[in-house]
């Protein structure tokens, strides 16, 4: 669809951890992301989507929140800090041609 989000971006505490191109991405996988305090996030990633599987966090907010596939609402847990974002083949472009 057009709000597609092909860019996945990983950020903890603010910083990018991870950049994922969702489509290419040909097997699902996942990855732990581990903060302070016994904090841990579990990303899973499949072809044009990704979603926090799993949290320590007390709400379960992010978990709750399921798959994105498009660009329109990113997942956030505020408890640990973490936030995925998709971005669209447009802003993908616009983000390498610097406009």
């Amino acid at each position: 669809g057009p709000g597609g989000g092909v860019l996945a971006r990983v950020y903890q505490r603010g910083e990018l951890v991870e950049e994922i191109r969702l489509d290419r991405v040909q097997e699902p996988y996942s990855f732990p992301l581990t903060g302070e305090g016994g904090a841990e996030n579990v990303v899973e990633v499949e072809p044009g989507r990704i979603r926090i599987v799993s949290a320590t966090c007390p709400d379960q907010v992010c978990v709750r929140q399921g798959w994105i596939s498009d660009s329109t609402v990113p997942v956030v847990c505020l408890p640990n800090q973490v936030t995925l974002e998709l971005y669209t083949t447009e802003e993908l472009i616009q983000m390498l041609s610097g406009t």
